[in-house]
């Protein structure tokens, strides 16, 4: 794998991937789809392939190509557009561009958290140094409410900014207005279509993973 075209029709196939090798965690990797082989990891065996890895996962989603974020168990991996709807409707998140402010009136989203989401919607993306001056939030509050949001998919990753810090960060904006079409369909999936759709795709591209894993990941109960 050369180039992120390539990279970007790979996670179209696969639907969901880890971006490195997790110990017990057995789904796709695109540091192993770089690589062409399975096993390693870029921390040790660093080199042309992990300048890819590293470039990509950031342009993946600046392009629209993917989303990225620390939604498998934690750890940072993508989601395909095409599977996004199925995604979002499991994990909750509400359609639409203020779709925040029904989560929000619901008890679902935390004040903070909904602050962020005001912020966005008001502004449209920004990377997180301004999004944190901008709303006053505090910086642990700040992080745990990125989190929330990140989890139910409401915001996504589009990019990094280093013109206010030493260091580039993330850039992020409502996932309505990154991925107008998943929201689209999100309105139109039903719960057990998105269950249905997303564990076949597991089980398809990772049957390593064992039936418990597998609902662990996708957040469901058995």
């Amino acid at each position: 794998m050369k180039d992120i075209g390539q990279a970007a029709r790979w996670i179209d196939r696969v639907g969901f991937a880890l971006l490195m090798p997790h110990a017990g965690v057995a789904m796709p990797t695109l540091w192993e789809a770089i690589r062409g082989r399975a096993g390693g990891h870029p921390f040790k065996d660093w080199g042309p392939e992990g300048d890819l890895l590293w470039e990509w996962k950031d342009e993946l989603p600046k392009r629209r190509l993917a989303f990225y974020g620390s939604v498998w168990m934690g750890k940072p991996g993508f989601i395909s557009p095409a599977m996004l709807p199925a995604v979002m409707k499991l994990w909750s998140c509400p359609p639409g561009l203020d779709g925040f402010r029904t989560a929000y009136r619901e008890g679902s989203l935390s004040f903070d958290a909904s602050r962020l989401g005001e912020a966005l919607f008001a502004r449209g993306a920004m990377n997180t140094y301004r999004l944190r001056h901008l709303t006053g939030v505090k910086p642990s509050t700040f992080k745990r409410s990125l989190v929330e949001l990140q989890r139910k998919l409401i915001i996504a990753k589009c990019g990094t900014d280093d013109r206010d810090t030493t260091w580039p960060a993330s850039v992020v904006d409502l996932s309505a207005r990154i991925f107008p079409k998943a929201h689209f369909e999100l309105r139109r999936i039903s719960f057990l279509e998105a269950r249905e759709e997303t564990m076949a795709t597991l089980k398809e591209h990772a049957p390593k993973l064992a039936e418990r894993q597998l609902f662990r990941l996708l957040r469901l109960s058995r």
